[in-house]
């Protein structure tokens, strides 16, 4: 993805997760439709994640995955498209999301070496995710 990451404004689309029965076709759709590049054998990458970035400069550090699962899991509940928010606290901001009428879906996750997310719903009903660095 990138060598340094600063972190966005609070409120940015910061990552993209995606869910799919058949990674190859997933990878190749993306790819080929929206050039999105995608890592060969970086950070992240296994055999059911497939790690992406979006070819516009100016969204350097965001991207995404797709995640493989099976059949059915990507079309209804909580593996679906889910997009993640940058935040500054994690806690704070699910404070403010079930003030708001949204609800909690998850504690506090590790997102790699560097961050944390949480999964909730608005309050709509909408799947989304928060994400945030850890606190040193």
């Amino acid at each position: 993805m990138c060598d340094t990451w600063t972190p966005p404004s609070v409120g940015t689309p910061c990552w993209v997760e995606i869910f799919a029965t058949d990674l190859a076709r997933a990878e190749k759709f993306y790819s080929t439709v929206f050039n999105w590049q995608f890592s060969k054998d970086g950070p992240g990458r296994t055999e059911d994640i497939a790690m992406f970035s979006f070819p516009e400069k100016g969204l350097k550090g965001m991207g995404g995955n797709i995640s493989k699962v099976k059949p059915g899991e990507h079309t209804t509940g909580p593996k679906t498209v889910k997009l993640y928010l940058y935040v500054e606290d994690l806690e704070k901001t699910m404070e403010k999301i079930i003030a708001n009428g949204g609800k909690k879906c998850s504690d506090v996750l590790p997102e790699g070496d560097h961050g944390q997310v949480m999964h909730l719903q608005d309050s709509e009903g909408n799947g989304i995710g928060i994400y945030a660095t850890k606190k040193q």
